[in-house]
């Protein structure tokens, strides 16, 4: 099975939004590592609910569009970058898939 320009635009463009999806999560995660003491193995299960609660902690029905407008902009930044960059990786190492 050979990867064709489709596949290849569509991996681009997933590692691209997936890597920026977890730079966000990283960034909720280091900004309440100390404040939350997530380093205590007793304070491990606060972890999810961090990341989940993102969202809901937005100050108001603006802070969610803003929330929603970060995503927007992941995703089109992703598409932007991303998929020239999967159609990149074909065309130079388009060999085939096992």
């Amino acid at each position: 099975m050979k990867l064709d320009l489709k596949q290849g635009a569509q991996i681009g463009f997933y590692s691209a939004f997936y890597g920026m999806v977890a730079a966000m999560a990283f960034d909720q995660l280091a900004k309440r590592f100390f404040h939350e003491q997530l380093w205590r193995f007793e304070n491990l299960y606060r972890i999810p609910p961090l990341l989940a609660g993102k969202g809901m902690d937005a100050e108001g029905v603006s802070g969610w569009y803003i929330l929603m407008a970060e995503l927007t902009v992941m995703a089109i930044v992703a598409g932007a970058l991303g998929a020239p960059s999967g159609l990149l990786g074909v065309k130079l190492f388009g060999r085939r898939v096992v």
